[in-house]
C-alpha cells in the first residue's frame, strides 16, 4: 500500500454497531407489544444491516405488526427508528481511546450516508462530535451528495488538505464505500460483517477487517 496520511471511516456497521442497536430497539418494541424473538429475527433479516431501504423496512414492520394484531404505521416506525436507534446501541468504551491513538499518527474523518439529525445522534452517542473537528465529518444529507459518488470522497480529502492517494477509507458497503472510494483514488479497507467479498465487483479492497480495532497499530 501507499503511505497513508489520513483515514476516513464510515459510520454504520463500521464505528457504530448498527446491528446491536437495531436488535436492542426491535426487541424492546416487540416485548412492549408482547411479540417474541421470531418477530425480531424476521425484521432483522428484512433490515439486512441497513441495506434495505427505509421505506421497505418500515412498510415490512408495519405489515408484520398488523399481522400480529398490532396497529403500527410506517410513519410511527420511522419516527421511532430515527429517535431511538442511536441510544439503543451498547456503549463502546474502546472507540474514543482507539481514535485518539490513531490521531497521533493520522488525520481522521467520517464520511457517512444518511440524514443529518439521525447520523448526528449516532455521533453524539459515540462521543465523536467533541473528538473530531466539524469539518472532518461529512454526512450525505448535509453535503447534497452521497457515497458512492466520488465527489463526497474528494471533498473530504480536500477538507483535510490531502490528495486522495494519501487517504484510506474504511467502510462496510462494497459499492458505496469500497467502489466509491477506490474510484475517487483512495485506498480502501472493507469491514466484512461476516460476509465474503463479491468477486464480481471490479475494485477489490486493499484491506479487509472484521472490526475497527484490527487497525490498531496500522502502518502501511
Amino acid at each position: 500500500m501507499r503511505p497513508v496520511k489520513a483515514i476516513f471511516f464510515d459510520l454504520d456497521n463500521t464505528l457504530f454497531d448498527r446491528r446491536a442497536a437495531a436488535r436492542a430497539l426491535l426487541t424492546s418494541w416487540a416485548q412492549t407489544h408482547e411479540l417474541g424473538e421470531p418477530f425480531v429475527r424476521e425484521l432483522m433479516a428484512c433490515d439486512d444491516l441497513g441495506y434495505c431501504s427505509r421505506e421497505d423496512f418500515c412498510r415490512a414492520w408495519s405489515e408484520r405488526a398488523r399481522a400480529h394484531g398490532v396497529t403500527w404505521g410506517q410513519g410511527q416506525a420511522w419516527a421511532l427508528w430515527q429517535e431511538e436507534l442511536a441510544p439503543a446501541a451498547p456503549p463502546d468504551r474502546e472507540l474514543v481511546p482507539f481514535l485518539k491513538r490513531l490521531m497521533r499518527q493520522f488525520q481522521v474523518g467520517i464520511i457517512s450516508n444518511g440524514g443529518l439529525s439521525t447520523q448526528r445522534r449516532k455521533l453524539e452517542h459515540l462521543h465523536l462530535l467533541s473528538l473530531l473537528p466539524a469539518a472532518h465529518i461529512l454526512i450525505s444529507q448535509e453535503q447534497g451528495v452521497s457515497k458512492p459518488d466520488t465527489l463526497i470522497f474528494e471533498r473530504a480529502c480536500a477538507r483535510l488538505g490531502r490528495a486522495p492517494r494519501e487517504c484510506l477509507h474504511v467502510g462496510d458497503a462494497p459499492v458505496q464505500d469500497i467502489q466509491g472510494a477506490a474510484r475517487a483514488g483512495l485506498m480502501t479497507c472493507w469491514v466484512r460483517c461476516e460476509r465474503a467479498w463479491d468477486e464480481g465487483l471490479p475494485l477489490a479492497p486493499d484491506l479487509q477487517i472484521n472490526h475497527y480495532l484490527e487497525l490498531e497499530g496500522f502502518s502501511p
